[in-house]
């Protein structure tokens, strides 16, 4: 399914994918506003003071590791800026995606509600 979700991005991945991806968007943007295209990017480009800072603040280690990471970014003010790509999802009928998808997800819902108690007490 190619997409195009940053001006001169193109992405193409499975439709189950992509729908969990912009649902998951629109989480984050309603509990956070956190306005970017495709949270957990695997890519991340961060300055060596940016990581000190905020790298010892994420709790979680797993999947969720990139938007806890990008959150704590904005509440720390810190700029996001998204540049475009092109990446494609290959998967092979033997090749099956090891990530527990409902684990996954709970994981996810229960450390963004982690990150809005802890903001909403000042923890950040």
């Amino acid at each position: 399914m190619p997409l195009a979700s940053k001006k001169g991005s193109r992405t193409e991945r499975s439709v189950s994918r992509e729908i969990i991806s912009r649902i998951y968007n629109i989480i984050l943007r309603l509990f956070f506003n956190l306005n970017v295209q495709d949270a957990q990017c695997g890519f991340k480009a961060i300055s060596q003071k940016t990581a000190k800072e905020i790298i010892p603040l994420v709790k979680n280690n797993n999947w969720f590791f990139d938007t806890e990471f990008l959150i704590l970014s904005q509440l720390k003010k810190y700029k996001i800026d998204e540049i475009p790509v092109e990446w494609r999802e290959k998967r092979f009928k033997e090749r099956k995606t090891k990530v527990k998808i409902i684990r996954t997800i709970a994981e996810d819902l229960l450390g963004l509600l982690r990150i809005k108690i802890q903001y909403l007490f000042h923890k950040y």
